[in-house]
């Protein structure tokens, strides 16, 4: 293997180990813990196995536009697993519905390792594909988030390749499923292709009023946009607010609600009900939302001399913390981070912090339990996501491996040229 990759193998083989060491010791705490069973599973209670992906395709009472507030292509896609769960069954539905995501998902870990110098080899392929925790989570669930992860992953894919005009099309696609990708339009900007960013708005509108066509014609004719944004009322006040999505959620509102309710149950108040979240929500999005803002301006204002490596990476952590709810299924967008790390140019130093928290964040961290089902991976999560922000942001820039090639054969050179002179004379 070419020295220019053993970095690159370094981090791959860390990574692998903190995965499988991770998931071995979350296992034997939840051994050691059995009376706290089944609120100590960094999974979700067996009673809701698979459930987000049962709900989404039998439309029970259309929670989905009702409750959920699924954008309408969203529910299109939806209803096509539908048609295929209603002939093959539902068990079988879902097992060619995860299939699909974990086939594509285990090519793409096989593709970019093999960029690397040399192919994987089987254990730490299958340790990376299967074995961490946004994989086995999201695989627990069935949420359609593994849609939005690889469209994303294809738009920096394409942009990567010069090839824009199938970027803003994947763009599209992500953001017609789950409105938040809408920030990486900022990746467009950066990269000064304002008519690719323009295009993909212009798809992502065509798939919506396609998504809407369809599915209110022929599927669910009281359905309209007042209830798709009556919808999205709905869920910030139960997942939100309400903490419906607290037990397995890493944005940064969810830190906030949980210290929240940490201060509400040391001093035994009982405020009324939703009072206080619903004030800190406010503020909270306020100060995400400027946070953003600021990290969008330092970007901008350095896009001369920055890592498009490193802009992907701090757009990536903005999706995953600004948002009140952001399921630990979109933590498999720690791969896109995770890719990106291969290629990023930290000093030694944030290197190593930035590689064991990305570490952390693909394992599970259900070492004990706060209240209900909520865990300590609820805490630690977005803890670990800020700390990958700020390296980001401050660390320094090391030299690359070609610069450091180019410093051995000026001195070699040089070297040489003094030894003919010394010799000549």
């Amino acid at each position: 293997m070419n020295d220019r990759f053993k970095p690159q193998w370094h981090l791959i083989q860390t990574l692998r180990n903190i995965i499988l060491a991770g998931l071995i010791t979350n296992l034997f705490f939840l051994w050691i813990q059995p009376d706290h069973y089944p609120n100590n599973t960094f999974l979700c209670n067996p009673s809701k196995r698979f459930s987000d992906f049962i709900i989404w395709i039998q439309f029970q009472k259309y929670s989905l536009a009702s409750e959920w507030g699924c954008p309408p292509f969203s529910l299109l896609v939806a209803t096509f697993w539908k048609e295929i769960a209603g002939v093959t069954g539902s068990l079988v539905g879902f097992c060619l519905y995860s299939i699909l995501f974990l086939s594509l998902h285990s090519r793409i870990i096989f593709l970019e390792l093999g960029l690397c110098g040399k192919r994987p080899d089987f254990s730490t392929w299958a340790i990376l594909s299967f074995l961490s925790y946004p994989v086995l989570f999201e695989f627990d669930r069935g949420n359609p988030a593994w849609m939005v992860y690889l469209s994303i992953y294809a738009f920096f894919y394409f942009c990567r390749r010069d090839k824009y005009q199938w970027a803003a099309f994947f763009l599209a696609i992500a953001i017609s499923i789950k409105i938040i990708p809408v920030l990486f339009l900022f990746y467009l900007f950066y990269k000064g292709k304002w008519g690719a960013a323009i295009c993909s708005l212009l798809e992502t509108v065509l798939l919506t009023f396609v998504g809407y066509f369809i599915f209110s014609h022929f599927f669910y004719p009281a359905y309209s946009m007042d209830l798709f944004v009556n919808g999205l009322k709905t869920y910030e006040l139960i997942y939100a607010i309400g903490g419906g999505g607290l037990a397995f959620s890493c944005s940064f509102f969810s830190l906030i609600l949980l210290l929240l309710r940490f201060y509400a149950h040391i001093f035994d108040l009982s405020p009324a009900p939703f009072s206080w979240e619903r004030i800190a929500l406010t503020y909270c999005n306020a100060f995400t939302i400027g946070a953003m803002a600021s990290v969008y301006t330092w970007i901008w204002l350095r896009r001369r001399k920055m890592n498009e490596h490193r802009v992907s990476s701090l757009l990536i952590l903005c999706l995953l913390l600004v948002p009140p709810v952001t399921g630990d299924y979109y933590l498999l967008l720690c791969y896109l981070l995770f890719f990106d790390l291969l290629r990023l140019d930290l000093d030694s130093i944030s290197f190593k912090i930035y590689s064991v928290c990305l570490g952390l964040l693909m394992i599970p961290k259900a070492y004990g339990v706060f209240f209900d089902d909520v865990n300590t991976g609820v805490l630690l999560n977005p803890l670990l996501l800020i700390v990958l922000l700020l390296c980001l942001l401050f660390s320094g820039q090391k030299r690359s491996y070609r610069d450091d090639i180019g410093l051995k054969t000026l001195h070699n050179s040089s070297s040489l040229s003094n030894s003919m002179t010394n010799r000549v004379s």
